[in-house]
């Protein structure tokens, strides 16, 4: 109890006293004392009222503002930094780990999630993107430095279970070793990966830059492909389509939207300039334009952008999740937080130097995961965190 509730409860039970009419007797002693009672009966529950009135009033004005306790209000933090042996591509979460491709190899990595401390050895080399997808684990590439012990050749999807760490298949997608740029996701049915060459280098294709392909798990094979007339970019599943952004510089991009079943290309629709990345949340198709630095949001009924927002320091990579939508900065080495209820960004974190590189970006284990691509870093940001003294960053081994 607070000093100033004492001083009124004292106060007012030392006012309640009876006028002297003589000699204070037993009856005369029970009613003062019924009477203190009474007043401090009172005088607490006005107390206690007047606190419910006050936290009330404070949760009234906190929702009004259009926010909730300990998310769009706060500031997100950086709960861990975890060093690793090689910048970091591509990363999802699955069963109780963070898995990482990482860059010098494409060795994929395990991180637990609870220690943010490196698990093991790696379990496969030369992959070139991961996804999670219905308690699976999923890495595509060619695995040509050999984690395994027998080598493979061609570009395949590998199966593997998040919890023992262990390959338990492989599925043979692609023999073009042109195509090393690939994309990952799983929804509506089927793993998708997405493959492109890269142009200017002398490995340019001389037919379609890039493929889709669908793959059925249950069968774990390959149902059908189409090509892409386009730049690698990002690629999403969700809203009852497969999301395709084209990545190419100097002209306004495209987000070709394509039917899983059919797998034909059934809308085209223009959006910004460097149109590198794509996700799915909050009933919209969000795409980041790095060369315009803006996030663009796409109604998937309508086909329509239906607003535009700029983010502050540009936008390489973008990802959904824990109320928010989250984009990193390549050039900025930022990571802003944008609020889907008014489309606008309500904070931004630093966490590298410029020119550094923030590339992969995952939501998982309430928190946001962030990788540095020429740092070896990645950061663990708590999206929601509590008053009180500031987290600690622990530091991990590398692998």
């Amino acid at each position: 109890m607070s000093e100033d509730v004492k001083d009124l409860l004292e106060r007012a039970v030392g006012w309640y006293e009876p006028a002297d009419r003589g000699p204070e007797g037993p009856r005369r002693r029970a009613e003062r004392h019924r009477g203190r009672q009474r007043v401090t009966a009172a005088v607490v529950a006005f107390a206690l009222f007047a606190a419910a009135g006050a936290f009330t009033w404070g949760a009234f004005r906190h929702t009004r503002a259009g926010t909730s306790p300990g998310q769009q209000s706060s500031q997100p933090t950086v709960a861990a930094t975890i060093r690793v042996d090689g910048w970091p591509i591509d990363f999802t979460t699955a069963g109780a780990s963070l898995w990482v491709i990482r860059g010098d190899d494409g060795a994929l990595l395990r991180i637990d999630a609870h220690t943010d401390q490196p698990v093991g050895n790696p379990i496969l080399c030369s992959m070139g993107a991961v996804a999670t997808g219905a308690d699976v684990l999923w890495a595509y590439g060619n695995n040509s430095n050999a984690c395994l012990p027998e080598p493979t050749d061609g570009y395949r999807l590998w199966r593997i279970d998040p919890a023992s760490g262990q390959v338990v298949g492989e599925i043979p997608v692609f023999s073009n070793p042109l195509f090393y740029m690939p994309k990952l996701a799983v929804g509506e049915g089927a793993v998708w990966v997405a493959t492109w060459t890269e142009r200017g280098t002398g490995d340019n294709f001389p037919g379609a830059p890039g493929f889709l392909w669908r793959i059925d798990p249950a069968g774990n094979r390959v149902t059908g492909h189409v090509r892409l007339g386009l730049d690698a970019g990002g690629l999403a599943v969700g809203e009852g389509a497969v999301w395709v952004t084209n990545a190419s510089d100097r002209r306004p991009g495209t987000l070709f939207r394509i039917d899983p079943r059919t797998m034909r290309i059934v809308a085209r629709i223009t959006v910004g300039q460097g149109s590198s990345d794509v996700t799915v949340g909050f009933g919209s198709i969000w795409v980041a334009n790095s060369d315009d630095g803006t996030v663009m949001r796409i109604d998937p009924k309508t086909n329509r952008v239906v607003a535009t927002i700029p983010v502050e320091g540009g936008v390489s990579s973008l990802t959904a999740g824990e109320g928010a939508v989250w984009t990193s900065a390549w050039d900025s080495g930022t990571v802003a937080r944008i609020d889907p209820s008014a489309n606008r960004v309500t904070a931004r974190l630093q966490l590298a130097r410029p020119r550094l590189g923030l590339g992969p970006l995952e939501v998982g284990f309430g928190s946001v995961w962030v990788g540095s691509t020429d740092g070896k870093t990645i950061w663990r940001i708590d999206p929601h965190p509590t008053t009180g003294p500031a987290p600690s960053t622990r530091l991990s081994a590398s692998p």
